[in-house]
């Protein structure tokens, strides 16, 4: 009787112990750099060939879109071995469209092509031999108001007619596990040889030109990881054709692309159109597009009526030298002149990509904003994910983005503060085995600098184990994705030479296991669903004032080092804003 009622507390106590075990390991692996475990990648036709349920994930403007749009051309024009019937959805226009089911949805847009009363012929073929391939794209540009019905519905949907194959899309850092069944697939970056044959598909003819743009893109390593993003890609190739040469900065590559699309949109396509508005210049529609999308983007609308959209276009048009009352003209002008804005079905509009709507929102802040307004961005963006975007944009916008940081900084060591979690910081002097590797002859860097990297460390290994059997995966899943490590490393010019890469180093890995075992964690007892939110909170926040400093972003040089050195330290005592740039007699 005492074995029969002890065993099964034994067992899970067993396998908890062998999953903290396993949980440990990886964590040297995932984030001690030490030997890279990276699944083969397979083309993404063939990846999702033999699956009736899929998930596709990836970072923004990686091409989720573009390659379910592609899946759908493919099976029209036959090119699978067994086509089906592509049907394919905008989840956020069915969010706003108020049909109560997404079988409703699609009946309704048969219906705008024409198509009425296509509830019963759907039902049929949905049910019938021949399958159809029901293509469901962003999962993550719903509003989280309306995400549950959204992937209840997809549920509902799966289960009423399973020989159908569903392939749903959505950004990594935004999903949180909600669709059951599904394989997730990740696609992957490009390559130098996607790079490489994209560009030349770009540039076309001008073969020439095609070439300097990837002799210049391997001059330039930052560009060469945004060019690793089809999106991105896509924006160099808009701005090398205009410019002829790469700016040094993110922001700045996307402002380029900007003027690019308000200026030759339509002559990069050989079309000429007359001007529907007068006197409305590119720096005008530029200003009021930006203005467009950041009230936009703070009311969580992503997309609007034609209505609503002309109403916000009119509001904010009466500081632009055009007549009142044209915002039926600007709106044609933005969606067929330059494809900053289109309409996702009748009367219902878009900005073209989320990212752009993020970019513009960022112009716009940037444009002499006091530090009352930064401070507000910095709380925003504490409570809401939807801001990391705009927070990086923003850094790299900004003439001086000193005093930006130090506002994100005060934020993010407050919210720990608040939750009395800075423990989980580490702040005593570090293990042996830390010291010492700081110390060697063969390390770069200062042993300042490493330790604050090995603090990290040790963070990042609490929080795991903290986290570990919660049910929020938040902080898991963002600290999976977290490249914090990877990026004090290049803010502090830290590296081994004693192997080709820092990942391959057996002396920092030796290290690294050492002070995780000597640094063990704080006790999981107590810790709230709340409490890891905003330990979560905490390291998306570190990540992009890091992304910022890292970035080639306007900081004093002196600001980079303490912030980088700052953020693993339990420290919360608020900073004052800096003021490092002399003003001149005009007080500017």
């Amino acid at each position: 009787l005492a074995i029969h009622e002890r065993l099964p507390s034994e067992v899970n106590r067993l396998l908890e112990e062998r999953a903290r075990h396993e949980l440990n390991r990886r964590i040297i692996d995932d984030f001690g750099h030490a030997i890279s475990d990276v699944s083969p990648s397979v083309p993404a036709v063939d990846a999702v060939k033999d699956k009736q349920r899929v998930l596709v994930l990836g970072m923004p403007g990686a091409g989720k879109t573009t390659f379910l749009k592609h899946l759908a051309l493919r099976n029209l024009a036959g090119r699978e071995e067994n086509a089906r019937l592509p049907i394919f959805v905008f989840l956020r226009e069915y969010a706003a469209s108020g049909c109560g089911t997404l079988l409703d949805y699609i009946a309704s847009t048969f219906a705008d092509c024409g198509f009425k009363d296509a509830t019963p012929f759907l039902e049929s073929t949905l049910r019938g031999k021949q399958e159809c391939l029901i293509l469901l794209d962003g999962l993550d540009e719903i509003s989280h108001a309306k995400q549950e019905d959204a992937v209840r519905q997809i549920a509902k949907l799966t289960k009423k007619f399973p020989r159908n194959q569903f392939i749903a899309a959505c950004r990594t850092a935004n999903y949180l596990g909600q669709l059951e069944g599904f394989s997730e697939l990740e696609i992957v970056e490009f390559g130098v040889q996607q790079v490489a044959s994209f560009a030349n598909g770009w540039f076309g003819e001008k073969a020439d030109l095609a070439t300097h743009f990837l002799a210049d893109l391997r001059r330039h390593a930052g560009l060469q990881e945004l060019a690793t993003t089809p999106l991105l890609l896509a924006l160099l190739c808009i701005g090398y054709r205009r410019n002829q040469r790469f700016p040094d900065q993110r922001s700045l590559v996307y402002l380029g692309c900007l003027y690019a699309l308000l200026m030759e949109w339509d002559s990069s396509r050989q079309i000429r159109r007359d001007q529907l508005v007068e006197h409305f210049d590119s720096e005008s529609k530029k200003t009021l597009i930006a203005k467009v999308a950041c009230d936009t983007f703070c009311e969580d609308e992503l997309f609007f009526s034609e209505t609503d959209i002309i109403r916000y276009l009119d509001l904010n048009a009466k500081a632009l030298p055009i007549a009142d009352g044209l915002g039926n003209l600007v709106l044609r002008e933005f969606v067929e002149h330059h494809g900053l804005l289109v309409e996702r079905a009748q009367g219902v509009y878009s900005f073209s990509h989320l990212t752009i709507q993020e970019f513009l929102t960022a112009f716009h802040l940037s444009r002499g904003q006091s530090q009352e307004v930064l401070g507000n961005l910095s709380a925003e963006f504490w409570s809401d994910v939807r801001w990391s975007e705009v927070v990086v944009f923003l850094g790299g916008l900004l003439s001086r983005a000193d005093a930006f940081l130090i506002s994100l900084r005060n934020t993010a060591k407050a919210g720990l503060a608040d939750k009395g979690l800075t423990h989980f910081l580490y702040g005593h002097d570090l293990p042996e085995p830390a010291e010492e590797y700081s110390a060697r002859e063969k390390t770069f860097g200062e042993p300042g600098a490493w330790r604050a990297w090995f603090r990290w460390k040790i963070f990042e290994y609490r929080l795991h184990k903290a986290s570990y059997g919660a049910r929020s995966v938040d902080s898991v899943a963002v600290l999976a994705q977290s490249c914090v490590s990877d990026l004090l490393m290049k803010i502090l010019e830290l590296r081994d030479p004693s192997s080709p890469s820092t990942a391959g180093s057996r002396p920092l890995n030796r290290a690294l296991r050492e002070t995780l075992e000597g640094a063990p964690p704080p006790q999981r007892k107590g810790l709230s669903e709340e409490d890891l939110e905003a330990l979560y909170r905490y390291v998306r926040m570190t990540a992009a004032i890091l992304d910022i400093v890292g970035s080639g972003a306007r900081v004093a040089p002196t600001l980079k080092t303490e912030l980088a050195i700052d953020l693993s330290h339990p420290s919360t005592t608020a900073w004052d804003v800096k003021v490092t740039a002399p003003h001149n007699r005009l007080g500017a």
